[in-house]
């Protein structure tokens, strides 16, 4: 399906090994505005990106609607999102995705994301095993997500961050790993909120930060982390739970940091 404009509905529908250059199973235009309720996408396979794309300016909205074995041979397996664009996920589960670029399950290249109540697991990518997200401009907030044994090749087994005002409340990130930065990788112009998070036994296998990898720039509150739990992360570098660098102003505040392993600064 290619909606270029106008509002699209579409209900309890199944997508399976749609193959396209860009989105393999829908394009979403710049002027159009979709809702997709209760849909599965499986086997689907971009020689781009993703089993949807969404066009700078379009709109999306996803609930209750999962994404299976989905591959892209460029970047995003299951979702790519232009700047630009709005997209909100209500539910659903990302699982299987894969990608030899950015972004296993998705990637972002501007706009905005918000996600709550969403699953990520087994998703595999370059960097971003789940989400990758660049350039300024970017909005991604997430809000009762599990991020699960997802990986990257290079950095950010969950998340990879370059430019991206994120906000994290209520999510768990478990067993996931990439080079650096095993939950998380952020750098650049980032700014970072999580509150009544846990990373538990994620692990940079070749490099910093076991859970959580930043290195911002000089921003007011660039990094703020309160009421969250990191134990049994591993880095084989150094922070075994979280590696800071850079000018960045980071503030930690009633968190529990518990059994982590790094070379320096478990």
């Amino acid at each position: 399906i290619e909606a270029r404009s106008g509002v699209v509905t579409i209900d309890s529908s199944i997508f399976d090994e749609g193959y396209s250059g860009s989105g393999a199973a829908i394009y979403v235009g710049s002027s159009a505005v979709v809702t997709i309720d209760n849909s599965l996408f499986a086997n689907n396979i971009a020689t781009n990106e993703g089993a949807i794309a969404v066009e700078s300016g379009a709109q999306l909205t996803l609930t209750n609607t999962d994404f299976v074995f989905n591959t892209s041979d460029g970047r995003a397996g299951a979702l790519y999102i232009e700047g630009g664009s709005t997209v909100d996920i209500v539910g659903g589960s990302f699982t299987d995705n894969m990608t030899p670029g950015e972004g296993g399950a998705i990637a972002m290249m501007g706009g905005t994301l918000t996600l709550h109540g969403t699953g990520f697991s087994d998703n595999t990518a370059q960097s971003g095993g789940d989400i990758y997200a660049i350039n300024g401009g970017n909005f991604l907030t997430i809000d009762q997500a599990t991020f699960d044994s997802s990986s990257a090749t290079n950095a950010g087994g969950a998340l990879y961050l370059e430019d991206v005002d994120t906000t994290i409340t209520g999510s768990e990130f478990q067993g996931c790993s990439g080079t650096t930065g095993g939950g998380i990788y952020l750098s650049g112009s980032s700014t970072l909120l999580v509150d009544g998070a846990t990373f538990i036994n994620n692990n940079a296998t070749n490099g910093d930060g076991g859970a959580l990898y930043f290195e911002g720039d000089a921003i007011p509150g660039g990094l703020t982390i309160t009421a969250t739990v990191f134990a049994g992360n591993i880095a084989q570098g150094s922070g075994g739970a979280a590696w800071i660098a850079g000018a960045t102003d980071a503030r930690f505040d009633d968190n529990a940091i518990i059994g982590n392993q790094g070379g320096t600064g478990g």
